[in-house]
């Protein structure tokens, strides 16, 4: 049978294909893919530094311009393990001194009693021309030295500095120590048997210091020391922490002397009720610690 549908109808054209391959879609500029791999990233601290350099590398492996931006927040924020991945790290950047400028922060874990200030640590240090932020930490009581004179040398321009379960000396215990651009000073289980922690701050030449935490001694800080140097900082910090040992008070005058402070963190034991009506102006943030 005729099928005359067919004998009407003209035969289909051969599908054409594109002579160019269709255009990939635009990259977001690069400033925002930064944001977007800062914003991945877990909030930084030693304890998810770990996660953050996970994430990182995870990062490096989507394609050359992701890993390109992911390498440089691993290098904003080096974490390290002692004094011998300073000096590894330290004969890198002698190769690839371009890194150095892009460290902002060191985050230095010392397993083994060691002095921190050694020269492999100092040579880091100078190389990393525009650190701003510097934490030690010691896994062992107690057992990681810190100079802090020389430390003070080393770091000229540095802005935080964070000292956790460490022990500090001074090559000249009546000499002042500068820290002049210091704005954030975090100490933390310290222990300095020849000094109290009161005595250690009134030698601090700190002009630019805003923000103290003064947490968890390991051995109980002289009283008169302490009131005198919370005093010496009060008029201009804006954020204090304070862990006070068993029995030890700051007296109605020193927490007076907070004329700009917005966030006070303190243990619970402090009587933060009592301890209001000494405050001077009004908290945006109250911690307590228990």
């Amino acid at each position: 049978m005729d099928n005359s549908l067919e004998a009407r109808s003209p035969p289909s054209p051969p599908a054409q294909l594109d002579d160019e391959a269709p255009q990939p879609l635009p990259s977001l500029p690069n400033e925002i893919l930064q944001r977007i791999i800062q914003f991945a990233l877990p909030r930084l601290s030693f304890k998810t530094f770990r996660e953050r350099y996970s994430v990182l590398l995870t990062l490096c492996r989507v394609n050359k311009l992701w890993e390109a931006l992911a390498q440089k927040e691993l290098w904003r924020h080096v974490g390290l393990d002692g004094g011998d991945q300073a000096q590894q790290i330290s004969r890198h950047l002698l190769k690839t001194g371009e890194r150095g400028q892009a460290v902002r922060s060191l985050r230095i874990m010392f397993d083994t009693g060691s002095q921190v200030t050694t020269s492999s640590l100092r040579e880091l240090v100078w190389r990393c021309s525009k650190l701003q932020a510097l934490q030690f930490i010691s896994t062992l009581y107690a057992s990681t030295q810190v100079d802090i004179s020389q430390l003070a040398v080393d770091t000229p321009d540095i802005q935080d500095l964070a000292l956790e379960y460490c022990s500090i000396i001074l090559a000249s215990p009546s000499g002042a120590i500068s820290l002049h651009h210091v704005r954030r000073l975090y100490l933390s289980s310290l222990h300095r048997p020849n000094s109290s922690v009161g005595a250690l701050l009134l030698a601090l030449e700190a002009p630019s210091l805003d923000t103290l935490f003064i947490l968890d001694m390991e051995s109980s800080p002289d009283s008169k020391d302490l009131e005198n140097a919370v005093c010496k900082f009060a008029p201009r910090l804006r954020t204090f922490g304070l862990t006070l040992t068993d029995g030890m008070t700051l007296t109605a005058s020193t927490w007076s002397s907070f004329t700009i402070r917005k966030s006070l963190t303190s243990t619970h034991e402090e009587g933060l009720a009592d301890l209001s009506k000494h405050l001077p102006t009004a908290l945006d943030q109250l911690r307590t610690l228990r």
